[in-house]
């Protein structure tokens, strides 16, 4: 995440100005797992190759963040760690694309992140969005949940919690309830999960600099 007023701010050139990711090439939706599927977008197991589009909607999220709070007396002071540290995300490029990977190699004990992408004649056009979770005993955490502007309105956040789900059933993780933490100002996110069934169950508040 960063900490910066807006996409055009100078501060948020650290977080959103990264390199961008290389082509993965085209892929077939039959030739990946497959978790959930609505009209042309589906839920799948992300591969190695998709790791820098993954970090890149992972930056954006941050922003998405310190957007939101930009009415905020105190947003100005935050720096692209401070905003990072917000939503639990990694500043350093580095660090966050081994950090992606290892989840993505299975290597991180608890830890999934499914993707959603964008189909035209069966064959993924683009990961327009991603979904990170973690297991925490009997809960499954929603940490993550992310989806492109422009695909935005499309039910593909609904579509990514489905995804989780079925992803933790198929792996038989035995988690008997879904958990998520979500911003109050982002009244778009808590109207979707208020919509899924989710209930407010606490209220908490994070140190800001």
């Amino acid at each position: 995440a960063a900490g910066l007023p807006s996409r055009r701010d100078p501060a948020s050139k650290a977080i959103v100005q990264a390199p961008p990711p290389g082509p993965a090439g085209p892929r077939m939706l039959k030739d990946l797992e497959v978790v959930a599927r609505a009209g042309s977008y589906a839920v799948c197991v992300p591969q190695d190759v998709d790791v820098g589009r993954l970090r890149e909607l992972e930056r954006e999220f941050v922003v998405d963040h310190a957007d939101m709070l930009k009415a905020e007396p105190w947003h100005g002071m935050q720096t692209p760690a401070d905003w990072c540290g917000l939503v639990n995300v990694i500043l350093e490029e580095g660090a966050s694309q081994q950090a992606i990977r290892s989840i993505l190699r299975c290597q991180t004990p608890g830890h999934r992140t499914l993707a959603c992408v964008h189909m035209r004649g069966g064959v993924v056009s683009k990961i327009v969005g991603y979904v990170h979770v973690f297991r925490d005993g009997d809960f499954l955490d929603v940490s993550h949940l992310k989806v492109e502007h422009t695909h935005q309105g499309k039910g593909l956040g609904g579509l990514l919690i489905a995804g989780a789900a079925r992803m933790a059933l198929l792996g038989k993780w035995e988690t008997k309830k879904m958990r998520l933490v979500v911003l109050q100002r982002n009244e778009r996110a808590v109207q979707l999960y208020s919509k899924l069934g989710f209930a407010d169950t606490s209220t908490s508040q994070k140190r800001v600099r």
